[in-house]
C-alpha cells in the first residue's frame, strides 16, 4: 500500500520530491533539483504510476527532532521511554547498547527480542511468552 508523510523524501513524475507542507488534500512538493514548490492533490500522487515513496519499512526517529522541544517534560520523558523500548524490540538490543550502523550487522529472526521472549526457555515461560505475544 502506498502512503506519504510530511517530510518524506519521494520519486514523482521523473524527478526527486519532499514533501514539504499538506494544506487538506494538498501537498506542497519541494524539487530536489530546482527548489521549485508544486502543488498536488494526495490522491492524484498517489495514483500516479511514477510514484515511488520512500522505503516504507523505515521507523520515525527521534533524533534531531524538534517537536520533542515543544513538549512539556513529562511527556517529553515517556515518549522518549516508548522510543527506546519500541527500538529495543524491533532490534533486539537497547539503543545505548546499539553499535553504529555501518559495524553493525544486520538483525535476523534470532537475534530480535520479540523472538527470543516468543522462544520458550522452559514450560513456564513459553506459556506466558505465547500469552503475551498473543496480547500484542
Amino acid at each position: 500500500m502506498k502512503s506519504v508523510r510530511l517530510f518524506d523524501y519521494i520519486s514523482f513524475e521523473s524527478d526527486s520530491w519532499q514533501v514539504v507542507a499538506q494544506d487538506g488534500p494538498e501537498l506542497a512538493l519541494k524539487s530536489l533539483t530546482t527548489n521549485r514548490i508544486r502543488r498536488v492533490p494526495v490522491a492524484d500522487l498517489l495514483a500516479d504510476e511514477s510514484y515511488l515513496p520512500d522505503s516504507s519499512d523505515r521507523l520515525p526517529s527521534l533524533d534531531n527532532v524538534a517537536v520533542l522541544d515543544t513538549l512539556d517534560p513529562t511527556t517529553r520523558e515517556q515518549t522518549i521511554t516508548l522510543h527506546r523500548h519500541v527500538y529495543e524490540v524491533l532490534n533486539g538490543v537497547p539503543r545505548a547498547m546499539a553499535r553504529p550502523r555501518s559495524s553493525r550487522r544486520t538483525s535476523t529472526a534470532s537475534t530480535t527480542l520479540w523472538n527470543s521472549a516468543s522462544t520458550p526457555r522452559s514450560k513456564n515461560y513459553g506459556v506466558r511468552a505465547r500469552r503475551w505475544a498473543r496480547a500484542l
